[in-house]
């Protein structure tokens, strides 16, 4: 551009034209924080504080969130364990809204017991005892929502009975739930 601002470029030639800064990587920044390069400057209960403060979360994670941001493993225990002392992180209560959301979006008992299991190192099965009626999740109201499901969603494909049994284990059903829901399903159809 000319010097109004205006017109069209003026070609100049710069020995070294100007590069834009790279920013760090997540990686390359974690593990600087791993080799001791640099520490995080906050401590570790207030990142924990503002972690909760953006939704509810568990222990296990936490922990994890801490280590990757550079905190060793001691004082990040520490500080996920104080928090569970006063309150501010409970595994329980994440894991009954988790369950309680999962739910409403359609998830099958299995896919959500797995969930908590890898992702976050909840034993689901105190949660389960009732065998998930408080949630919703007996076998016959599972049912009834998994053939609601295939209602709104029909398999497009040519073994229909099949793809419907297919997207219900995708979704997280249990096999017997899958199988009931399908003949359901099926029946219904007719």
């Amino acid at each position: 551009m000319n010097s109004e601002g205006r017109g069209r470029a003026v070609s100049s030639f710069d020995p070294e034209p100007s590069v834009p800064k790279r920013r760090r990587s997540r990686r390359s920044n974690s593990e600087a924080h791993a080799s001791g390069v640099e520490r995080p400057s906050t401590p570790p209960f207030d990142r924990i504080i503002r972690l909760c403060a953006q939704r509810d979360r568990s222990q296990h994670e936490l922990l994890e969130r801490l280590v990757r941001a550079g905190y060793t493993q001691e004082e990040s225990q520490s500080a996920v364990d104080r928090a569970a002392a006063c309150g501010l992180v409970s595994d329980s209560r994440f894991a009954e809204a988790y369950i309680r959301s999962r739910v409403s979006m359609g998830k099958g008992r299995v896919a959500i017991e797995r969930e908590l299991q890898r992702k976050f190192g909840i034993d689901p099965a105190p949660f389960f005892e009732d065998e998930g009626a408080s949630y919703g999740l007996s076998e016959d109201e599972q049912t009834q929502r998994a053939v609601a499901f295939l209602l709104k969603h029909e398999p497009r494909c040519k073994d229909v009975w099949g793809g419907a049994y297919r997207k219900l284990i995708a979704k997280g059903y249990a096999p017997s739930v899958a199988s009931r829901a399908t003949r359901e399903w099926f029946e219904s159809r007719d």
